[in-house]
């Protein structure tokens, strides 16, 4: 008797789906999407194995079954390229998923906590038993299992996103309450700015002018206490040397009072004030001194490889890039 099976069989031990033919339906155990499907001959019919019994259909979804071979043909066509082993339609079976899907975490028994503390509760629970499984399996050797380990990944994104979500609506009353209370006060607040800084850059060119004076004014006073000085150290020579009285102490040096620009009786005075202002004049010597730096800082080198990475996007070429492929699970 020829075994119907065999395709099903040599599919599964080469991990590939079953070949198809018009007219024919390989029996075996397959997989369609979360569903278990299983084709099978009737063996209850009447007449026993011989002639054999009619092609049947078992679905774990419960859903429509065909019976006629024209749509349980049409099924099979869906599900040929997923075999799956006795063993995995068994535990299929037995637990109402395939081997590499999750375990559903229990239900909380306080079902009265807050939304943050039950997400947080969730996600230990599934960071448990995704650590015990791979303690039980050391590491990933499968199919089955890198699948399983995915499954995981996908399970904890979605647990992600719940807490997105549930940030972005529990967030977004108060937003726009700030968007509200920005609206109302950001446009007062920047046009009071600019006004500052108009009212005292326009005092900038008095000051300029104020402190030039001052110079000026402490300059010459300097230069009059100097020809003052000379004079008083010639008539002192001169009396000496005619046997004259020492003349007078003139008084105290001529020097203006501590003088400094500004403007301004209320609060803060303006006066002028230096900042250093750095400006590139030859952009290619810098840029050679910083090829040669050995520790360049971290935010400088993430902005020129995205700049470098903008030109490539744009289908530049510039020199010094390379591109490379990496390989990252996500």
């Amino acid at each position: 008797m020829t075994d119907e099976y065999s395709w099903w069989r040599d599919a599964v031990a080469e991990k590939r789906g079953v070949e198809t033919e018009r007219g024919s339906i390989r029996l075996g155990y397959y997989r369609r999407r979360n569903e278990a499907v299983a084709f099978y001959r009737d063996i209850n019919h009447e007449g026993g194995d011989d002639p054999p019994g009619p092609v049947c259909c078992w679905r774990s979804s419960g859903g429509f079954t065909p019976t006629k071979f024209d749509e349980m043909e049409d099924l099979f066509a869906y599900c040929a390229p997923t075999p799956v082993s006795y063993s995995d339609f068994q535990f299929h079976q037995d637990n109402g998923r395939w081997p590499e899907q999750l375990e559903p975490i229990k239900p909380l028994v306080e079902t009265a906590l807050a939304p943050e503390k039950a997400l947080e509760a969730e996600i230990v629970a599934l960071r448990e038993q995704a650590e015990a499984w791979v303690a039980g399996i050391g590491s990933i050797k499968s199919q089955a299992e890198a699948d399983k380990a995915a499954n995981y990944g996908e399970a904890f994104a979605a647990l992600e996103k719940r807490g997105v979500d549930a940030h972005r609506i529990e967030k977004a009353p108060f937003l726009r309450g700030a968007r509200t209370v920005d609206a109302k006060w950001n446009p007062l607040r920047e046009r009071a700015a600019m006004l500052k800084t108009w009212a005292k850059t326009i005092t900038l060119p008095f000051l300029q002018a104020e402190k030039k004076r001052i110079v000026e004014r402490e300059r010459a006073l300097l230069e009059a206490e100097r020809a003052r000085q000379r004079e008083l150290d010639a008539a002192r020579v001169h009396a000496a040397r005619i046997g004259a009285p020492r003349p007078p102490d003139p008084g105290p040096p001529l020097a203006a009072p501590p003088q400094k620009a500004g403007a301004g009786t209320a609060g803060r005075k303006v006066a002028l004030r230096t900042r250093t202002v750095v400006e590139i004049s030859d952009w290619h010597a810098f840029l050679i001194y910083l090829a040669g730096q050995n520790n360049l800082p971290d935010d400088f080198t993430t902005a020129v490889e995205k700049q470098a990475k903008r030109m490539v996007d744009a289908g530049l070429d510039p020199p010094g890039i390379t591109l490379k492929e990496i390989e990252v699970a996500a």
